[in-house]
Parts: structure tokens; sequence; C-alpha cells
């Protein structure tokens, strides 16, 4: 038997394209034709002892275009991008394809589906209280109002000898679980001028569904916090920063994905940033650093987040 059956169906949308997902019921490898004009129907009939009777319809598709599933070979799930269909387009689709290389009798249903439109959404979220932010100074951990020296940092400080890393809590992110992220990045404002060209860092985010503020931590704990990422994005020879300027960092769209795709991610949780240099590739002859403004020195300047997704 060389015949198939779709049993599934799905779709996910972008701003210009469909994804459909179908299931068989056998292994096959299908094409999807398609088209945005409604297909006509007509009406078939037989004679059956001199009267003529209805039997049937059949459909007109006219103007289609193809595109073969993604999956190579015959699957049992079978994957279409459809392009150039964006919002509010309505299109027509049927599938055919072989089975063990043959062409298959088998024609699908015609199926009908509307884009609903995909809507892009951005927001700016700052760090709001003195326990969302930290900086690891060697192993001395500044993580409170009476303790922090005044700077959220990254790189090498020559004259002790000592590297800095920080992290910093954002409350309440608004993204809807599914969203896509199309940009992010975080905004700090100097604290001090530093011209040294030659930091390595990296920008990630904590492994976690809802990562608490840093009021419990020790310079134990943030290490293992530090050290709890999977994606990160590198921010290599920043340029100089000058004194109360603004500087934006790399994208960090794959970093939010990849927390906003936690099984566990829900609109209102919180998101924890790291800015490290666990690897230890900045150099150590002179001192290389950034220095940005925390929340306990200056609320409205501590360090931003801005985020647009899709959903």
């Amino acid at each position: 038997m060389n015949n198939f059956a779709v049993l599934t169906i799905a779709y996910s949308h972008t701003a210009t394209s469909i994804i459909i997902s179908i299931g068989t019921n056998t292994p096959c490898h299908l094409t999807c034709y398609y088209t945005d004009k409604e297909p006509r129907r007509h009406r078939t009939a037989r004679n059956q002892r001199g009267l003529t009777l209805p039997w049937g319809v059949y459909y007109c598709f006219v103007a289609w275009q193809s595109v073969e599933q993604t999956e190579a070979g015959d699957t049992l799930v079978h994957t279409f991008e459809i392009p150039a269909w964006s919002y509010c387009q309505t299109k027509y689709f049927a599938f055919r394809g072989t089975v063990a290389g043959e062409l298959s009798p088998s024609v699908s249903a015609l199926f009908k589906h509307h884009h609903p439109g995909v809507f892009s959404y951005d927001f700016t979220i700052q760090v709001s209280t003195d326990n969302d932010d930290f900086r690891l100074y060697g192993n001395t951990l500044h993580n409170c109002p009476d303790a922090c020296p005044g700077a959220i940092a990254c790189g090498f400080y020559f004259a002790l000898r000592l590297r800095s890393n920080s992290g910093a809590r954002f409350q309440n992110v608004p993204i809807p679980k599914g969203a896509t992220i199309k940009e992010a990045y975080l905004t700090f404002t100097s604290i001090s001028t530093t011209t040294a060209t030659a930091l390595k860092s990296k920008l990630c985010a904590e492994q976690e569904d809802n990562p608490p503020d840093f009021t419990l931590d020790t310079p134990g704990s943030i290490g293992a916090r530090l050290r709890n990422h999977s994606e990160v994005v590198p921010y290599d020879n920043p340029p100089a920063w000058i004194l109360d300027q603004q500087y934006i960092g790399p994208d960090i769209s794959v970093v939010i994905q990849e927390i906003i795709d936690r099984p566990g991610w829900a609109s209102g949780n919180a998101l924890v940033l790291f800015w490290q240099d666990l690897d230890e590739r900045t150099g150590t002859h002179s001192t290389i650093a950034r220095y940005a403004y925390p929340h306990n020195t200056a609320p409205a300047k501590a360090i931003k987040l801005f985020i647009k997704y899709e959903a």
C-alpha cells in the first residue's frame, strides 16, 4: 500500500510566513500545493437506469505554488514553510507525494487557513531595588545597600590584582510564553571614564524560571549562580566609556529567548543577567574594566534592559 492520510495539522505564524506541520499514518515524502485563489466547486453526476443523479464534487485548484517538506526522505512528520503569507491573508492548500519513491494515488483533503497576525511589542525595564544588582570583586561580594562600593563592574583591576563580575535582576518581565524575541540589549550608564579597550567579557542569563534577588547570597552562592548559564553573547573590546554617558551592549536576543522558552517561564517572572569574565580572557598587564552605576548609587542610572518581541 502506498496510500497516506493526514492525521494531524498545526500552524506556527511569523510576520511574513506560516510554518505548517502535519502528521501522516504512513512514512511518505510530501509536497504542499497552495494558492490564494479560492478553489471553485464543480458538481459531477452519473446516469443510472436512465436517470441523471448527483454523484460528487471536484475542486478547480488554480494559480498554485508548491513547497517540499523540509525533512529528507520518507517521514511521519512533515514541515513546510509557506513564504509570502502575511497578516490577514487566507490560503488554500493540499498535499501530494511519494511513498518509497513512488507517486502515491492519495491526495489530502483541501485545507483553508487564515493568518491571524503576529504583533510586535517592546518595553524597557530597569533594575528597581538595591538588592537586584551585585558586584563580585575577587572573593568579596557587594550585594546590599550598605556594602556596595558604588559600581557594577566587569574586568581586571591592576592595583589589587582582582577581577570583577556582576549581575542584574529585572522584576516582572512582561513577556508571554511562546513569544519570539526579536531584539534585546542592556544599557549601562558609566560611573567613571575608562579608556582601555581590551576588555573581554560575556553576557548571559541565569538558568532559572523566576530567580530570587541577591539579598541572601554569599560569594560562594553567587559563584554558583554565575556559572548556571548556557547561551552567552561576547561583549568584547567595548569603546572607551566616558563618565555619565550611556552605552548599549550587544544584542542578547538568544540569551533572552533561552529563558522565555523554559517550561516554567510565565509573564511577570524575574530575569537575571550576568556580565562576567569567568574565563579570565581579559589581560592582567593593566586595569582593563568598565564601571556602571548600581541602583543604590543612582536609581535613575541603574542598568536598563530593552526587549522587542513578537507574539
